[in-house]
């Protein structure tokens, strides 16, 4: 056992107990690092790589090494699987002696080491032996892994060698990647960067991907004591190359060493070779041939012959073997496919083989000898799958070579098998292949299954949606000749069941309620499909048109469209973005598979704090500080210094997007090859976010290639970064470069042909496409690549370039991720998995994820969800199931009851993902706990008048919202761009409550608040008699902003229409500017999120005689909501309310019990009285405003 020092060597190392000798020693002139093995406090081994420094000699050079080498790991930690095929970094940091990185290598050591302490007869010295190269190949596809991790990155290793590898030398394969101080970013290289110089580099040199295989070739005949010389010679044949390797072997060498030419070496070719070296090297062990035996049981009796008889349409008789075995050896002639399918809980599978025609199920031979075992060294099968298997359940598959089998018949099976033992090709060889999911730990498995309840619940409201109907045609219409239908809602027992235990009301109420109050889809669809996730070629297109009053007190609803309705079966109307929902899910669904085999991300969403790493980045940029304030700049270092995640929360008006956009200028300043994915739930934010940093980026457009990913079905112009547009600028010039006009005719011919395709002009699409040419193809192909290749994207979490990218596995070096608060968690895991490096901010105290408060409430009620799952599955397709959902599904009825519920709180947990892990964070800090923050609260707004801003902080973050003093200074010297043009009846002030009479205290007054729901005809006038009362200030050279929100639908329309309606009014608006969109005034709160105006005005609409919270105030007992309505506001905000109702409500909650969080509301109506003390808030009577039309 090696000597350790129990004397502390520096600053740094002291947690570190290492050994007194180096396994390599340090050569500062080459740059190379010293590693020394070791322990540390916990007693777990550690490989400690050093850099040290040198007395009197600048470091800056030895500084660039060792912090790449950190970035490199950093950046390769965030891939799926790197932890198994790449060397986990645990700590990295620097002092005066020197610079480190410490592995956590568990029991390896560096293979140079391993080979320098090997006795002769160890496997790994001792490479004539079958098994022991087998053992090597097995390790070498472990490495062969580790290589196409960075591959994929666009990095090269370029420092293959004994010292780049760890193991132990044990039995089991373990090899592991390390050493990447040389490595090389290709795309740097092109953009003329270089990564620290290594030892034998010389500028200007051409780098690829190859030179990895070829070193990798290389190192593995140096491995099995194969002379380099002679393998890379052409000269001499491949039997005269070695002795002791097979030909196979050789061949794959000479292929990696790029002796003899191979079209495509990567890492799926190299593993996939590999693969079939073992299955020779493993016969040859055995002394067998490389042919699999399949015993099958035919006669009058099997369900085997049954089943070929039946493929066969009747032809085979059950009775001829001989046809039999024909037909099975036909069916499995080409590229039969073996399947490992998942049995039960996923911790066993069984195996299968996909022919032409049938599906055969295979399982372990039973030997005739009294008390042999089973044995997989023959397959046995009598019979067949009825049906494909469950994608979801499906572990891998293999292809197989079609003559690697041999059918034998039972009776054969029986009289050889004795001959035969051990000299047989086992299908074990195929089984330990197949690895079955038991990566995850307890905590791990349980978010896993807790995102994929939310999946799946948000399938099954999606299936409420889903409307049974009866459909017949009505003829006769003329109207804009368009075809229409009369549909009728049509009894479902089992869509009625899952609408109780959804806690809805029945099918046919809601669909009233969705076409004549929520007025929610303006188109509908027609389909046969029963299920969601699936649709049909006959779904058809309809518009609403009218309510009729129909027998049996049912209504009946008149539909018009463009098509013909096809006669179907079991029609079920849907809303229009079903379609668009369904691909969400999916794409959702597929996140989810890839979070599963992503164990680094899955560790940080259980358990942030788990690995928190130091880049030992710093901003040392003072013209990036210069513009921010103290809690950005604060946060701003905190995010370049952290990984893997950094949490902020943005309240409203303090810049968010302003500090993502000198963030961006940041990264771009200190390395203009960085990739960076820009993302958002939606494309309004994303196109806000675009439009910010496009501020930024517009000096370096030439350098950096920005990408915007847009909606596929969406015509609206994205601009210049649109992808479409992209790919058809690139494609121009590169179809004008001398590398295509120097290119072979067939090349040229395709690239014209797609710049043909992308400007519009087909006339010669036929003639290419008769040359073999498919434009439309390639611009799909084309299209992907710009996205891996484009310096910056931005898309939604719900993109499909996102689905795209996770299942080719890029990657980004940051995933940033605005508006985080208002997706689920299922949303974020797409953009999550893109990036080692992920930066989330939000807002949890504004809009939550859509939908997730009914998702929430069924979460909250286990029992009741358990019945609603049951019930549900039957009309969510499986293409909308994860594994882990089948699992649940199939444990529900004995899961207890106590780790069900568990199971909801995580979900609920996981559907809040941004709030849960922040509002985690926080309370940890206010513990006083010295913990590394990785979480951060920006609160200092820019955007409010201060009067605004403090009833804001008061009533919703808890007073910690502040004015920056320079906006402080900012309204105080600036004239208000929007003045009162009657102080007498609507003062100025930047707070204004217009008071609205409460309808139970007011003599006379029979209702405020109407069906549909909800409007407030009262507000309406009293909002439109405000509007008249303010216009432009002329002091002010702005043109002013106007908003006029409403947390309710039928309000903003109605508001709107009368506007529209009125053009008294509409004349007065236009001395403003439409907030909301153009021409358009009104919005809701949903619409309106992250956007500001000069003035907002704020209809709460609700005045009701309830007195219970929920049924009484509706939206308005929603903090989120509230807290978007009343920031908006720049320099006035006005709300139209009834102060009584409110207190009325209150106390009615107070005197009850009631435990609603509507706290925020008695403050609201606080504050706003102390601002009026000090003569920034006026509460005006109605009837004052009312006076005039009286």
């Amino acid at each position: 056992m090696p000597k350790r020092s129990r004397r502390r060597r520096s600053q740094f190392l002291s947690p570190y107990r290492l050994d007194d000798t180096y396994l390599r020693r340090p050569d500062r002139k080459y740059g190379r690092p010293g590693i020394l093995s070791g322990i540390d406090d916990h007693g777990n081994p550690v490989l400690v790589k050093i850099w040290p420094k040198a007395k009197h000699t600048s470091d800056s050079e030895l500084r660039e090494i060792w912090h790449h080498e950190v970035r490199q790991l950093h950046r390769l930690g965030g891939y799926p699987n790197a932890f198994d095929a790449i060397a986990t970094l645990q700590q990295t940091g620097f002092d005066d002696d020197g610079f480190y990185l410490v592995l956590d290598p568990g029991q390896r050591k560096p293979l140079s080491s391993v080979l320098a302490h090997a006795s002769s007869i160890h496997w790994i010295k001792n490479q004539r032996v079958s098994l022991n190269r087998a053992k090597l190949w097995r390790n070498l596809l472990r490495i062969s892994t580790g290589l196409e991790t960075l591959h994929t990155q666009g990095l090269l290793h370029k420092n293959l060698d004994n010292w780049a590898i760890l193991t132990t030398g044990g039995e089991e394969p373990d090899f592991q990647l390390t050493g990447f101080e040389w490595s090389i970013r290709l795309i740097g290289a092109a953009a003329g960067r270089r990564s620290a110089r290594g030892p034998d580099s010389a500028y200007g040199e051409q780098v690829s991907f190859l030179q990895d295989w070829r070193d990798f070739g290389r190192l593995a005949a140096e491995l099995m004591n194969l002379s380099v010389c002679r393998l890379e010679d052409p000269k001499i044949p491949l039997s005269a190359v070695s002795e002791n390797l097979v030909l196979d072997e050789i061949r794959l060498l000479r292929h990696l060493v790029q002796v003899e030419h191979l079209d495509r070496l990567d890492g799926e070719v190299v593993e996939r070779r590999i693969q079939e070296v073992l299955r020779v090297l493993e016969a040859d062990i055995a002394h067998q041939d490389v042919k699999f035996h399949l015993v099958v049981s035919l006669g009058t009796n099997s369900r085997l012959s049954q089943n070929i008889r039946e493929a066969s349409e009747d032809v085979i008789e059950i009775t001829s073997d001989r046809e039999q075995i024909e037909f099975i050896e036909d069916d499995l002639s080409e590229v039969p496919i073996l399947f490992a399918i998942r049995i039960g809980d996923g911790s066993n599978f069984r195996l299968a083989i996909r022919g032409t025609k049938l599906i055969y199920r295979i399982k372990e031979y039973s030997p005739r000898s009294e008390g042999a075992a089973l044995t997989w060294e023959l397959a046995y099968c009598d019979s067949v799958e009825l049906q494909s298997p469950n994608p979801n359940k499906i572990v891998d598959s293999i292809p197989l070579q079609s003559n690697s089998l041999e059918i034998l018949q039972l009776r054969e099976a029986h009289e050889r098998f004795s001959r035969m033992r051990g000299k047989v090709r086992s299908w074990d060889t195929l089984r330990r292949v197949f690895k079955v999911d038991k990566k995850f730990a307890a905590r791990d498995k349980q978010h896993h299954k807790a995102f994929a309840i939310t999946q799946f619940l948000e399938a099954l409201y999606a299936a409420t949606d889903a409307f049974p109907v009866n459909v017949r045609n009505v003829t006769g219409n003329s109207e804009n000749e368009m075809n229409a239908i009369m549909i009728t809602v049509r009894e479902d027992l089992g869509r009625e069941a899952l609408a109780k235990e959804m806690g809805f009301k029945s099918p046919s109420i809601r669909l009233n309620e969705a076409l004549m109050q929520d007025r929610r889809s303006d188109e509908w669809v027609l389909t046969e499909a029963q299920h969601v996730g699936k649709s049909e070629f006959t779904d058809t297109s309809w518009r609403f048109d009218k309510e009729f009053a129909g027998s049996k007190k049912a209504p009946e609803y008149r539909f018009v469209g463009t098509d013909l309705s096809p006669p179907l079966h079991n029609p079920i109307l849907i809303p229009g973005d079903f379609v668009g929902r369904d691909k969400q899910l999916q794409r959702r669904l597929k996140a989810l598979r890839a979070l599963a085999d992503h164990a680094e991300l899955l560790w940080m969403l259980v358990d942030p704090r788990r690995r928190i790493l130091d880049t030992h980045d710093s901003i040392d940029n003072g013209n990036v500080l210069a513009n921010l304030d103290d809690s950005k700049i604060q946060a701003l270092n905190a995010i370049v210094e952290t990984l893997p995640l950094f949490l902020v929360q943005g309240p409203p008006g303090v810049g968010k997007t302003h500090m993502i956009r000198e963030l961006v200028k940041y990264i771009f300043e200190k390395d203009p090859t960085t990739r960076l994915l820009l993302s958002a739930q939606s494309n309004a934010a994303v196109n806000h976010l675009m439009e910010t940093l496009d501020k930024a980026l517009v000096g370096d457009r030439d350098d950096i290639l920005i990408v915007r990913c847009r909606p596929r079905d969406s015509h609206k112009d994205a601009g210049p970064y649109e992808i479409g547009s992209q790919v058809g600028s690139i494609i121009q010039r590169f179809a004008q470069s001398e590398l295509v006009s120097s290119s072979p005719d067939n090349l040229r011919e395709s690239v014209m042909a797609l710049k043909a395709e992308l400007s519009g002009d087909d006339t010669n699409d036929e003639n290419l496409k008769g040359r073999g040419v498919a434009p439309r193809y390639s611009k799909q192909a084309v299209e992907g690549l710009i996205v891996r290749a484009a310096n910056v994207v931005f898309a939604t979490t719900n993109s499909f370039e996102l689905e795209r990218l996770i299942e080719e596995r890029g990657q980004f070096d940051w995933s940033i991720i605005e508006e985080a608060g208002k997706a689920t968690g299922g949303e974020l895991v797409a953009p999550l998995l893109l990036s080692y490096r992920r930066l989330m901010i939000g807002d949890h105290k504004q809009l939550s994820p859509f939908g997730s408060e009914q998702i929430i409430r069924l979460l909250e009620e286990p029992d009741t969800l358990r019945n609603a799952m049951i019930t549900g599955k039957e009309f969510v397709s499986r293409t909308l199931r994860d594994p882990s959902t089948d699992e649940i599904l199939d444990e529900i009825d004995e899961e207890a009851g106590e780790d069900f519920a568990a199971l909801c709180a995580t979900a609920i947990d996981c559907l809040l993902l941004f709030e849960s892990l922040i509002e985690a964070e926080f309370k940890l800090y206010a513990r006083g706990a010295k913990a590394r923050q990785i979480a951060h609260r920006l609160n200092q707004q820019h955007r409010m008048h201060p009067a605004i801003a403090r009833v804001i902080s008061r009533c919703f973050y808890d007073g910690d919202l502040h004015t920056h003093p320079s906006a402080k200074k900012r309204f105080e010297k600036e004239p208000c761009p929007i003045k009162s043009l009657d102080p007498k009846r609507l003062p100025d002030a930047p707070i204004m409550m217009i008071d609205m009479p409460y309808v139970q205290s007011t003599v006379g007054m029979l209702g405020a608040e109407a069906h549909p729901r909800w409007h407030n005809p009262d507000e309406i006038e009293a909002i439109l008699k405000a509007v008249m009362l303010i216009g432009r200030n002329p002091k002010s050279s702005e043109i002013p902003t106007m908003a006029i929100l409403s947390p309710y639908r039928e309000q903003v329309i109605r508001l709107q229409n009368r506007i529209d309606e009125d053009s008294s009014v509409g004349s007065h608006l236009s001395q403003f500017c439409a907030a909301v969109s153009p021409g358009n005034y009104c919005g809701t709160v949903d619409s309106f999120q992250g956007n500001e105006a000069d003035v907002v005005v704020v209809s709460l609409v609700r005045n009701n005689h309830h007195s219970g919270i929920r049924s009484a105030l509706g939206f308005l007992s929603d903090s989120r909501r509230m807290n978007v309505l009343l920031s908006r506001a720049r320099w006035r905000l006005i709300l139209v309310c009834s102060s009584k109702f409110l207190e009325h409500v209150l106390r009615a909650e107070q005197f009850k019990g009631e435990r609603c969080n509507t706290y925020f509301l008695s403050e609201m109506l606080k504050a706003i009285e102390d601002e009026r003390k000090n003569s920034n808030a006026v509460v005006v009577p109605s009837d004052r405003l009312l006076r005039l039309a009286r």
